[in-house]
């Protein structure tokens, strides 16, 4: 259910950082916070960017783009929410939001926003929060995909282990921007 009041979370680690809020936007304190298309930090899920959760209560409802900064929680961390359905085999499984305060395991529609830590209880667990993750949270297909003459020794030409060595290269750019994208390595 979308927020109406401030609901604080009880969080085990993470850093803070400000975005600029978009227009007629209420945060309130606890709201699960996302990245628009057009940069603008906002409370509405719909496949949007996850960012974090908002720090403190940051009411731009009768400002402007950008008028006012939201503070919010941001890198990998832990906290203990409602997830709806969340059953015990579901550690492990992504974990997405329908609104700023509603959690559920369900992609369609919703914006992937961590993944199932622990089960405490039917309804309830530790969930990773990992903001500013790609939307889909899946790599891209076939990276580690090569042409076969690249790994048959079927090289015959300099322009053959030239192009080997682009294609080679540029599955490598492919890797470490997933491993960005996923906040494994810092980027670059």
């Amino acid at each position: 259910m979308a927020l109406s009041k401030n609901t604080p979370i009880t969080v085990l680690e993470g850093k803070l950082q400000a975005y600029s809020l978009y227009q007629a936007i209420h945060a309130y304190e606890g709201s699960l916070i996302f990245k628009r298309s057009d940069g603008y930090a906002s409370n509405v899920a719909g496949g949007n960017v996850f960012l974090g959760h908002a720090y403190a209560e940051a009411n731009n409802a009768s400002g402007g783009d950008g008028a006012l900064e939201v503070f919010v929680r941001t890198g990998n961390y832990f906290a203990k929410a409602a997830v709806a359905s969340l059953a015990i085999t579901d550690l492990g499984s992504p974990v997405y939001a329908s609104d700023d305060g509603t959690l559920v395991l369900t992609a369609a529609g919703n914006s992937r926003v961590g993944r199932v830590a622990k089960f405490i209880s039917t309804g309830i667990g530790i969930v990773e929060f990992c903001p500013i993750t790609k939307v889909d949270g899946t790599p891209g297909a076939h990276i580690a995909d090569a042409k076969v003459n690249y790994t048959t020794l079927d090289l015959d030409t300099e322009a053959e282990i030239i192009s080997a060595f682009n294609t080679t290269n540029g599955k490598i750019n492919t890797l470490l921007s997933e491993l960005e994208a996923f906040g494994v390595l810092l980027t670059s």
